[in-house]
């Protein structure tokens, strides 16, 4: 990374407040979501590698449940929601650390770059940068945008279509009505999480408003 952040070209408002994490015309916390030009990484058509997978854990006063985001022989819709829930999480601490500060620095490029995937990851980056003013839109913390899967439309262990909600409910004071979308998420390009803040193999690689082809092979 380097020491400054690149110049950025805000996307259209789309009629909404500003702000999305996933969905250009979804909400985040208060802004439509964003894009860095950076040299484009070519998506590699090998299997990709067994992922190291950071579980996370929910406790209760008897159990502990781990969340694995390995890629399963079947994915299902249930899976791709964990993915999901997880992308989102990162994505929200630097919602929340936008809201803490004031502030959009190049340290908020780097969880960024290990949940976005080229092109998607220079749309969502100029998008971030306008949540800066944006606190007194959203709950003090924000909290993360509930995400869920409405369609599964093509996945494989290289590639997964989905039609996604998205309800920003937890993060700005007056959300709008839930809205879908589609992305497309494929596996993380090779050197774009080096602290491993993506606990997943995935990363989003397109984010749209309507349905294409997309996942072939």
């Amino acid at each position: 990374m380097t020491g400054r952040l690149p110049p950025f070209r805000l996307a259209p408002d789309c009629g909404m407040h500003r702000l999305v994490h996933f969905g250009r015309g979804a909400v985040v916390a208060g802004v439509v979501v964003l894009g860095l030009v950076l040299p484009a990484c070519s998506r590699s058509d090998a299997t990709p590698p067994s992922p190291t997978v950071r579980a996370e854990s929910t406790t209760t006063s008897t159990t502990t449940v781990e969340q694995s985001y390995a890629i399963p022989d079947v994915i299902d819709a249930a899976y791709v929601n964990r993915v999901l829930a997880a992308l989102e999480h990162v994505a929200g601490d630097v919602v929340r650390r936008i809201h803490a500060t004031g502030q959009f620095t190049p340290d908020d490029l780097i969880p960024l770059r290990a949940i976005y995937n080229d092109p998607e990851f220079e749309i969502q980056t100029q998008l971030f940068a306008t949540l800066v003013g944006e606190a007194s839109t959203q709950h003090s913390p924000p909290g993360d945008n509930l995400v869920s899967v409405r369609r599964l439309i093509a996945a494989n262990p290289r590639c997964i279509y989905a039609q996604i909600e998205i309800d920003a409910t937890p993060t700005v004071l007056d959300p709008p009505p839930p809205r879908t979308t589609f992305v497309e998420l494929q596996s993380t390009q090779p050197g774009a999480d080096p602290s491993a803040l993506n606990p997943t193999p995935w990363s989003v690689s397109v984010d749209e408003p309507s349905e294409e082809a997309r996942c072939a092979g």
